[in-house]
């Protein structure tokens, strides 16, 4: 945990009207302005790699303590809220299984970070499979990346027994009957045994939000995930369950939405997205200006709003 003396104080913030109202000497920015925001960021590549862009440009400086590591569930964007604000730091024991190990892995951020100083946080949430061990967070993709996919049919029966204990709503997940392999390892056997899995509701994903905007205490731009239609003419069920009910969210508290469906009406899928646009998961390079340029102008909406 970090020393709560090394924390910035969050500043004056108050709600009215359901709508975030963020209260500072000066205005960081406007529209006519165009000065520099301090933006921090919550999600994957669809956010970081397309705000990067934007701060190329000198547009917004991303205020993120060295953190650049993807979340994916509503528990993990609440664990990385309360990593920024020193309520919690991530374990070395199951970091792996938490955020992945792709450069820029750390436990806490950088000595100096601020979260104080951010004027509006980034949030993307891209998932309903949210899964535990001890109360504490991990990230899907990297218990399937880690506990599954290397280690032979013991790890194909443990990616069927998850998917089972989704699918049915339950509590624990089967540890498989095989033998452990040699490939995994002691810490990784012993975790298998404590995941818990939870496919939030609409009442879960609700929840967690509540919780997201009250521990915040900053202006939010939600983001959705990509809900288009994929090459057999359908949206993927279970992501536009989760995008409807965001929608909904924001509607009903008048809190900013980034719909990333609605730049298909003006850009081409190939332009926008990865594998000549049939990548319904990542943003191609020639998308990521124009999706990062999209968030921003909602960025900047919201800060000449909540002043």
């Amino acid at each position: 945990m970090i020393p709560k003396e090394k924390c910035e104080p969050r500043g004056f913030h108050y709600h009215l009207c359901l709508r975030v109202y963020f209260k500072r000497e000066e205005c960081t920015a406007s529209m006519g302005e165009n000065k520099c925001l301090t933006v921090t960021i919550v999600g994957t590549c669809r956010v970081h790699d397309t705000l990067a862009q934007v701060e190329k440009e000198g547009l917004v400086q991303i205020n993120n303590g060295g953190m650049s590591t993807f979340v994916h569930s509503l528990p993990e964007v609440l664990m990385r809220l309360k990593v920024f604000g020193c309520d919690a730091t991530y374990s070395s024991d199951i970091v792996d299984l938490q955020v992945g190990v792709r450069e820029g892995v750390s436990l806490e951020p950088n000595e100096g970070f601020k979260f104080a100083e951010t004027d509006v946080v980034v949030i993307e949430i891209s998932s309903l499979k949210s899964i535990f061990v001890e109360k504490q967070p991990l990230q899907f993709n990297e218990v399937n990346r880690l506990l599954c996919t290397p280690h032979g049919e013991f790890g194909i029966e443990l990616r069927a027994n998850m998917n089972y204990a989704f699918n049915n709503d339950e509590s624990s997940i089967s540890v498989p009957k095989l033998p452990f392999p040699n490939t995994l390892s002691e810490n990784h056997r012993q975790i298998i045994s404590k995941l818990r899995p939870k496919l939030m509701g609409e009442e879960d994903i609700v929840s967690y939000l509540d919780l997201i905007h009250e521990y915040a205490k900053k202006p939010i731009s939600f983001v959705n995930h990509i809900n288009v239609e994929g090459v057999n003419g359908k949206k993927i069920t279970s992501r536009n369950k989760l995008c409807r009910i965001i929608e909904k969210y924001c509607a009903q508290h008048d809190f900013a939405l980034f719909e990333p469906s609605t730049l298909f009406a003006v850009h081409e899928r190939k332009t926008l997205l990865a594998k000549d646009g049939e990548d319904l998961a990542h943003y191609a390079k020639s998308g990521l200006r124009i999706v990062g340029m999209e968030q921003y102008k909602l960025i900047l909406q919201l800060i000449q709003s909540s002043v």
